[in-house]
């Protein structure tokens, strides 16, 4: 087994998010990690990348999402008034 473990920082640098953010969701149990007998955090890459495609969420569909706009806002199929 080739486990990369990556430390806040570079786990950050990963998730784009800072150092302190990666660590307080850790905390909080949000993000998977590694805690050694030290008490040292290390987050394993590839439970990153799991988790990164776990909370994605699809894009609407652009066109879809104008009409939804227009037909709030009164302006659907009129854009000539």
């Amino acid at each position: 087994m080739n486990t990369q473990l990556l430390n806040e920082i570079e786990a950050a640098d990963l998730l784009g998010l800072t150092p302190r953010q990666v660590l307080n969701m850790a905390n909080r149990g949000e993000l998977p990690r590694v805690v050694f007998p030290n008490r040292e955090v290390r987050f394993d890459q590839a439970d990153l990348s799991r988790w990164i495609e776990s909370h994605k969420r699809p894009v609407a569909d652009k066109q879809a999402h104008n009409s939804e706009q227009q037909a709030d806002s009164g302006q659907e199929g009129n854009k000539d008034v």
